[in-house]
């Protein structure tokens, strides 16, 4: 009997242990729970945050602009209308004083009237979906903007560039594109047709 009652008396210690709460004392913070993002993802939010940034800056500093700002790695595009030189200048200047901007490329055009921007998404899209079609091309990599029937590219790393320019080709000959400025710095993923080599 006494072996018996020393069993239960076993049984009912394991069965407590058991049944203990498994919850943590303390929480996780969710920012370390948060879904998985890759070097894409990160790269276009940093991107969008210092499109905002400068958004700001030129709303304050640059009264009337109409500047249109599309950032890729460190690379910024304006484009655009502002009322002066001056005004294209200090625009420039303001984006080369952030410190992880790597080069501004200055398309703004003056208008001392009234500046107006003529950005045209339905036909960014159209590019964008031209530069998709390749499927050697990396589109997560390419970032594409059309103001005044003019497409700006900007992009690197996106793959096959003898791809990106049959895209180009393609995207001269849609209705409304006067031009199309290829801005993609090649980088250590991109590659021409004639570098592949056939044994």
């Amino acid at each position: 009997m006494r072996v018996t009652s020393s069993l239960i008396t076993i049984l009912i210690s394991m069965l407590t242990i058991t049944s203990c709460s498994t919850q943590a004392a303390y929480k996780v913070s969710s920012e370390l729970t948060a879904p998985y993002y890759t070097d894409a993802d990160n790269q276009a939010k940093d991107d969008k945050d210092l499109q905002n940034k400068l958004k700001s800056l030129y709303k304050t500093q640059i009264p009337g602009n109409a500047i249109d700002i599309t950032a890729y790695s460190g690379e910024v595009l304006l484009v655009g209308q502002v009322p002066s030189s001056s005004d294209k200048t200090r625009a420039a200047a303001i984006a080369k004083q952030i410190p992880y901007v790597k080069s501004v490329d200055n398309y703004l055009t003056i208008n001392a009237n009234k500046p107006v921007l003529n950005s045209n998404s339905s036909l960014a899209s159209k590019a964008m979906a031209r530069i998709k079609s390749q499927s050697d091309i990396d589109a997560q990599y390419v970032r594409v903007n059309a103001v005044d029937g003019v497409v700006y590219i900007m992009g690197s790393n996106l793959g096959n560039l003898t791809a990106l320019n049959k895209a180009i080709n393609g995207i001269y000959a849609m209705e409304g594109v006067t031009q199309v400025v290829n801005l993609v710095k090649p980088g250590d993923k991109d590659y021409t047709e004639s570098d592949v080599y056939v044994d």
